[in-house]
């Protein structure tokens, strides 16, 4: 709106925000002759790519959900329509959790006035990750036995809009013509700016070669499923051939946008999903894992996951192209390129090693007020079940900081305090009463003063629940088959 101030429209024109949208349709529906509507905003998701070559400023502030206080009602999607509003399950039932890496960082989902948002000002200190510090070389993994046929050879990849498929589908393109292969592809995006389904295919030869760039019955050689939902829809499967085909498939559970507005409406049991793509491939030789998990741990963000999966499928045998190549097309690219080339090898190591990625990553994610198993035996930490509750760990991790040492967090005020966890620079303690009053019982949080020693102050204060975490930072607050679309996946 800011950019129309004092700009002079011809008469009829009018400029309205974009959540008038339905109504301004309605409005030029009853004019009789021609109607013009403009939607005059730039592509979200081609802010968030700006905003990774460094071309557009990030925005400081950050939105985080305290799942102690959502209630899960999904409203906070239905006013935002965006998809990087996930709800999760956890011991308490259903929450809803904002994704940060696929967050567009335009606060709509605040439209929905809940009292569980948490606006968070990350600090600045560097994030330490498991395995942060150990490189992996390519020469520290084996080289695999090729499974697939090398003259001519077929692949498609199933995956989600705003993912980057369609990078990792040039990216093997490019590292084909390195090998000195023949090329061909075909990217089918639809309307899947951000979420919906998208599917690239490839053929690779060694000669010439007369087909089409899409791949046809039986005609597949790895299926790289990057997203289960999607590479589970029959349709996309008949390109897939029991005795030919290998598959690698992503296990995360991404919701689509139906899930994300219907509390009712839960994730397809992921086993179902994974033999129907088995019972069309070489079960065999297939290989399944949570790729955005493990790239998340590793690495801070789950953007990377793709490539972990091409790695996966490189050391399957289902990838007829050199490492070299792969990585130098990594490498062309420039964006990312030692965290994308760690991934590749990482994903290498998921096949080839997975007790050693393992041991740097977890074999899985805890669930929210899990406890860590062990901590008793001699040798073993007083820390290590110091588990941190979900809303407190991804202020956390915000931060930068992760759970390790302290004692209890004192406070004045009325409010029960539970147990302080702290980290290294950070100190925290969350004051509850009644429920989730604040202490003191002031529906700002304004009766409470806890204690805590530490470096900086962070307040986090979300309309009845205050936090004051130690760590430099500053704060304020107040079953579906498939993805059948850009707006609903």
């Amino acid at each position: 709106m800011s950019r129309y101030a004092g700009v002079r429209l011809p008469d009829g024109a009018a400029v309205w925000e974009r959540s008038r949208l339905e109504e301004a349709v309605g409005v030029l529906s009853a004019v009789e002759g021609v109607t013009v509507l403009v939607h005059d905003q730039e592509c979200a998701t081609e802010k968030r790519r700006r905003r990774k070559r460094g071309t557009l400023e990030e925005p400081k502030t950050r939105i985080l959900i305290n799942e102690a206080v959502c209630e899960g009602c999904g409203d906070c999607g239905i006013q935002s329509n965006c998809l990087s509003v996930h709800p999760v399950q956890t011991e308490l039932g259903r929450k809803t959790q904002i994704h940060q890496p696929s967050c567009n960082v335009d606060y709509r989902c605040l439209d929905g006035n809940c009292p569980s948002f948490v606006k968070v000002v990350p600090g600045t200190a560097p994030r330490r990750r498991r395995g942060a510090s150990a490189t992996l070389e390519a020469g520290d993994l084996p080289e695999p036995t090729l499974a697939v046929p090398a003259d001519e050879f077929g692949l498609r990849i199933a995956g989600i809009g705003g993912t980057g498929v369609v990078t990792v589908a040039q990216t093997l393109a490019t590292a084909a013509l390195l090998d000195g292969r023949f090329v061909r592809g075909l990217d089918q995006t639809g309307l899947a700016q951000k979420g919906g389904p998208v599917v690239s295919d490839l053929r690779i030869t060694t000669t010439p070669m007369d087909q089409a760039n899409k791949l046809t019955v039986a005609d597949c050689d790895l299926f790289l499923a990057c997203d289960i939902l999607v590479g589970a829809q029959q349709h996309l499967l008949t390109v897939t051939d029991a005795e030919r085909t290998i598959a690698v498939t992503s296990t995360a559970q991404v919701p689509t946008g139906q899930m994300v507005v219907d509390t009712q409406l839960a994730f397809p049991d992921v086993d179902v999903l994974l033999s129907r793509i088995d019972a069309s491939t070489r079960s065999g030789l297939n290989v399944s894992l949570d790729a955005p998990g493990i790239a998340e741990r590793l690495f801070g963000t789950d953007q990377v996951a793709n490539l972990l999966l091409v790695g996966a499928a490189y050391q399957a045998g289902a990838l007829p192209l050199r490492a070299e190549s792969i990585e130098a097309a990594i490498t062309l690219n420039g964006v990312a390129v030692e965290t994308n080339l760690q991934a590749f090898r990482r994903g290498r190591q998921a096949v080839a090693d997975r007790a050693a990625l393992d041991e740097i990553v977890g074999a899985s994610r805890r669930p929210a007020g899990a406890t860590e198993a062990g901590g008793s035996g001699a040798g073993s930490s007083p820390r290590t079940g110091i588990v941190l509750p979900r809303d407190l760990r991804a202020i956390t991790d915000l931060v930068r900081a992760e759970p390790g040492s302290g004692a209890r967090a004192d406070g004045r005020g009325a409010g029960a305090h539970a147990r302080g966890v702290s980290g290294r620079g950070i100190r925290a303690s969350v004051c509850r009463a009644a429920g989730s009053r604040p202490c003191g019982g002031s529906s700002a949080g304004a009766g409470s003063d806890c204690a805590g020693r530490g470096r900086g102050l962070l307040v986090v204060q979300a309309h009845g629940l205050q936090r004051r975490i130690r760590g430099g930072a500053a704060a304020s607050g107040p079953g579906v088959p498939g993805r059948p679309g850009a707006a609903v996946r």
